[in-house]
């Protein structure tokens, strides 16, 4: 794993939502103070959905290091207390149950990833939370590490539709879209082409 800053420039959903709740997120826009749009960024619900869930990652996987705690998925309860956000815990704790359960669909799935792009992985923070964090890469596609990314295998042979696992390796989250093997697969699906 490197350390370092992002090489891509893409976000990722435990980056953003450690950089959201901790000390904000300016989208690299330097006339925004990150500091000073954190607030809203934390008020919206749709961040704290961005963790990691009981039945997706270890326990003991751990997310964020400060010079004095490690926090995991257990500890997001003492996270957003350490951040004196304590309504985060209360959005979390009140919409979980809407997308925790990853329910097999009942549908043919068709699950494309991409891989071997760095992705980060953990945070450490040598001042928390109001400093930028050092960040672990671990494997995925820039934004979404490979462990979230086959969450879809699990309903293999939980449902009698299909679930196909499509990997495309060196594509980035964003620009997997504009890929050409992405645009093949899909006008093969819908045009049989």
């Amino acid at each position: 794993m490197d350390i370092g800053r992002p090489r891509n420039g893409a976000s990722v959903t435990l980056a953003l939502w450690s950089k959201v709740t901790s000390d904000g997120d300016n989208n690299r826009i330097p006339v925004i103070s990150s500091l000073r749009i954190r607030d809203q960024q934390r008020s919206a619900v749709t961040t704290s959905w961005l963790l990691p869930y009981d039945n997706t990652w270890p326990a003991s996987k751990v997310f964020v290091t400060t010079p004095t705690t490690n926090y995991t998925l257990k500890d997001y309860q003492n996270f957003y207390n350490d951040i004196d956000f304590k309504e985060g815990w209360f959005m979390r704790k009140e919409t979980e149950s809407l997308i925790s359960s990853l329910t097999a669909p009942g549908v043919v799935v068709h699950c494309l990833y991409g891989t071997e792009v760095d992705t980060p992985d953990s945070f450490h923070y040598d001042s928390f939370p109001d400093k930028d964090p050092n960040i672990i890469y671990g494997p995925g596609d820039g934004t979404v590490n490979i462990e979230s990314a086959l969450q879809c295998r699990k309903w293999v042979g939980l449902q009698k539709q299909a679930v196909y696992l499509v990997e495309l390796p060196g594509n980035e989250h964003i620009a997997m879209l504009s890929n050409i093997t992405t645009i093949s697969y899909i006008k093969k699906l819908l045009l049989g082409v």
